[in-house]
């Protein structure tokens, strides 16, 4: 693929991850302790595992070129800019479990079940998925495509 479909896919990849932490905010303030589980709030939970699984897949497509091309000129500005994008790998992975827990949770969850869980998982994944979006683009401001 030439270089601006990499480039292309990177954005992408961006903007759908800015979307995903918007869209966890809304189940991780509307799941309520011992309220019951609306069918708006399953319809913003699914929406955004949804999404959170969009960004991360894009983020997987992108990977190995990503590894092959920008990584090694990553580690050459500095060290501790590789690390920060290998801290981003790890944090993004967690907060895609955390959004799938929140989604499975959602299907599995009765109508009459409390969500308290459900909502920390979604709050978890959005502030870590904002860590993940900070490292991100701090990163590609210093290497990209």
């Amino acid at each position: 693929m030439p270089l601006d479909g990499w480039l292309l896919l990177e954005k992408i990849h961006g903007h759908l991850a800015l979307l995903a932490i918007a869209a966890s905010c809304h189940p991780s303030l509307t799941l309520r302790g011992e309220r019951l589980v609306t069918w708006r709030q399953r319809l913003s939970g699914y929406l955004a595992t949804l999404l959170t699984v969009a960004a991360f897949a894009s983020g997987c497509l992108i990977y190995s070129e990503f590894r092959r091309a920008v990584r090694p000129e990553l580690r050459a500005v500095g060290e501790i800019w590789f690390q920060l994008f290998e801290i981003k790998e790890h944090l993004a992975w967690t907060a895609f479990c955390l959004s799938l827990i929140g989604g499975i949770g959602l299907l599995r969850t009765q109508a009459t079940a409390p969500a308290a869980i459900l909502r920390n998982a979604y709050r978890l994944s959005a502030i870590l998925a904002l860590v993940v979006a900070a490292i991100g683009i701090v990163t590609a401001s210093i290497r990209s495509f």
